[in-house]
């Protein structure tokens, strides 16, 4: 299997990212954020509701609809979350769940347009030798995929439209899957995963074929040396770019759990880094987590959670480098003309555990049984800002 360390900031002739701004935290204890895009000027905000998920909107101001916050699965033992939107405008989620033991089950769902419920089933209940925390998520193409890692590599369950599991695939080249983003790669009909490297500054995307097998894998320098990439899940395409979303630190600085600072990364097509951005500046031990990423137009609004509470940070792109004249339909796919579709969105899901070469956590689930689970199961460009550090929740 083929390596290959791309590293190429500031190559571009125009900044991607124009502006960084500030921090924003709602005043409501939550985690697991995710948004996409509801119209010109409003987001569906999806987040983790102590053992539910819900749903409710924010707009382009970061005003959301608390009275409006609806839960989605009437559950109350969900643990981590994930979810995206498929092509066809629907939702897939999948959450984990400590039943017998931590980590041992996961779950998964389908909702409509409206968020209606149209499938929930187990994934895998009470399975141990699996972490079931951050999974990996895909619903894309022909592919509706929950992955997990496990001591024989990374396990995908292909999960059909009315929630039945059809089969499993095996991938023993990917050791570490949990805290990866996915994204359907249309001129391939397969998978682009990009997940923790070993250890150190790089990330690892991996091109998949369509029956899963790794095609190659590349190494991303995602941070600045001495510090430690991880945690990924935000992977958007945007137009023939992608955005990367992920975490880094420094294992030495003495983070709490898991937590760090949120980076960006803009990709061209031949996935060569473009730009790297340092999104929050936040002042150890209490750091970020769960970071994604989603489009509107011009702005890409970047979350996470912090402190249990849910976090915001707008980040205006400029269209015309990303070969866009306009921001597009709200809520495109943020794919190639030939595989969007209206209300679409690739945002990736899932969550964020250490490295597949071990040592430290940063990156560890939270609540308690993340960095167990797992410790028991495997042994710069310049941007206008307009803050320091941001608006810290108090």
């Amino acid at each position: 299997m083929f390596s290959l360390l791309l590293w190429a900031p500031m190559v571009s002739a125009q900044d991607f990212v124009t502006e960084i701004g500030e921090v924003v935290a709602l005043e409501r204890g939550a985690n697991w954020v995710r948004t996409f895009p509801k119209d010109d000027d409003t987001w569906w905000l999806t987040l983790g509701l102590g053992g539910d998920y819900g749903v409710t909107t924010i707009t382009k101001d970061l005003v959301w609809d608390e009275k409006g916050l609806v839960g989605l699965t009437g559950r109350t033992y969900l643990i981590d979350n994930a979810i995206m939107r498929c092509s066809d405008g629907t939702y897939f989620h999948a959450a984990s769940a400590s039943l017998d033991q931590p980590n041992d089950s996961a779950y998964a769902f389908g909702y409509a347009e409206d968020w209606s419920l149209l499938h929930e089933g187990a994934v895998e209940e009470r399975v141990s030798g699996t972490a079931h925390n951050d999974m990996a998520l895909l619903c894309g193409g022909d592919h509706r995929l929950v992955a997990f890692s496990s001591m024989g590599g990374s396990i995908f369950h292909h999960v059909d439209k009315s929630g039945t599991i059809t089969k499993k695939t095996t991938s023993p080249d990917i050791k570490f899957i949990n805290g990866g983003g996915m994204l359907h790669d249309p001129e391939t009909g397969g998978v682009l995963l990009v997940t923790n490297g070993q250890n150190s500054n790089t990330l690892y995307l991996y091109e998949l074929d369509a029956e899963l097998a790794v095609v190659e894998r590349r190494d991303l320098e995602f941070a600045p040396s001495g510090q430690r990439a991880y945690w990924p899940q935000g992977f958007i395409r945007v137009n023939e770019h992608f955005v990367v979303v992920g975490m880094a630190r420094s294992d030495s600085a003495g983070w709490s759990q898991d937590t760090g600072d949120v980076w960006l990364a803009v990709l061209d097509k031949d996935f060569q880094v473009l730009e790297t951005h340092q999104v929050t500046q936040f002042e150890v031990p209490e750091g970020a987590m769960r970071p994604s990423v989603s489009r509107n137009g011009d702005t890409l609004l970047v979350t996470f959670d912090r402190l249990v509470r849910p976090n915001f940070v707008k980040v205006t792109i400029d269209l015309k480098a990303f070969g866009l004249d306009g921001g597009g339909s709200p809520g495109d796919t943020d794919l190639p003309a030939d595989d969007s579709a209206p209300g679409g969105d690739d945002t990736s899901g899932g969550g964020g555990d250490k490295g597949d070469g071990g040592g430290g956590c940063g990156g560890c689930a939270t609540g308690g049984d993340g960095a167990a689970g797992l410790g028991a199961l495997f042994g710069l460009a310049a941007v206008r800002r307009r803050r320091s550090g941001g608006v810290e929740p108090r």
